[in-house]
């Protein structure tokens, strides 16, 4: 009786797993090269095997992780490989200036956003003054730009960061401190 149990049971999981699998393969919601990773952040990693009963990630720091496929059926998984743009979402702390100032550099950033060549046009790009600060005015920029892998991305990033260092640099603002 007890035996029984434990290999229904025991069954059960691996019958749950091939299932997984098979549901896995004909649905194709990542294959092997992507990059996926679950919302909660429990996975992440490059797909190198996809089996019927396990799947394998090269994670970022190089390990191997094997995901049973019944993980996958329960998890909310984003696959990175399929974006189409990656977002820069920053917050600029500015010392405190004068208002027409702030609003020149504004829209000093905003010109900047909407000419650089590595942003995505189609797609919003803001620059607003998003909140005063205990020491500074804090100016939120979202934009996306046309890379999609993270070394082009983070070029880019750099970029702009840097142009909008030249921007306050131009309007005689400068960074505030982060800490106080």
């Amino acid at each position: 009786g007890g035996s029984t149990f434990a290999i229904a049971y025991a069954s059960q999981t691996i019958i749950g797993n091939y299932l997984s699998g098979l549901v896995m393969y004909f649905e194709g919601n990542f294959k092997v090269g992507d990059w996926i990773y679950s919302t909660n952040k429990s996975i992440e990693g490059v797909v190198e095997y996809m089996g019927l009963r396990i799947t394998t990630l090269r994670t970022l720091d190089r390990r191997v992780l094997y995901v049973p496929n019944s993980f996958f059926s329960t998890a909310n998984i984003v696959n990175a490989s399929k974006m189409t743009n990656r977002r820069i979402d920053e917050v600029i702390p500015i010392q405190r200036v004068p208002a027409e100032v702030t609003q020149q550099i504004i829209s000093a950033i905003r010109v900047m956003l909407v000419t650089h060549p590595d942003i995505d046009h189609y797609l919003a790009s803001m620059a607003d003054l998003v909140e005063f600060g205990s020491a500074s005015l804090n100016i939120n920029i979202r934009t996306f730009t046309k890379a999609k892998d993270l070394q082009t991305y983070r070029a880019v990033r750099q970029d702009l960061l840097l142009k909008i260092m030249d921007i306050l640099k131009k309007h005689g603002a400068q960074l505030a401190p982060t800490h106080i």
